[in-house]
């Protein structure tokens, strides 16, 4: 598993440029890029890596990294704003924490 840790962390930038290139719409279906981003995903996912962090998501210092605070009406407890890069656990192990905006009670 430490490996296979060590192999999944050197993706991750790649992972992070795949999923900047979704939000931004630029997978498009039948694009070569698609293709790979789809086998690359497949790949990390059989090695039994999962991403986690949604907004919405109650703020766990455990599993999120707080990168901005923001003071929001709607909320009444540190809540996920925006997600920056999602965080991921590989089986039991962090590798790495989800890097999000909070929005704090006011």
């Amino acid at each position: 598993e430490r490996v296979v840790g060590d192999v999944v962390r050197s993706l991750l930038p790649v992972l992070d440029d795949i999923e900047r290139a979704d939000k931004h719409g630029d997978l498009v279906e039948g694009a070569p890029i698609t293709l790979i981003a789809t086998k690359l995903r497949a790949v990390t996912e059989r090695l039994g890596l999962v991403t986690y962090g949604a907004v919405g998501d109650a703020f766990d210092p455990n599993q999120h990294e707080a990168l901005l605070q923001q003071p929001t009406a709607d909320v009444t407890a540190p809540t996920v704003l925006e997600v920056v890069e999602p965080g991921y656990m590989l089986g039991s192990s962090q590798v790495r924490p989800a890097k999000v905006i909070v929005a704090t009670p006011e």
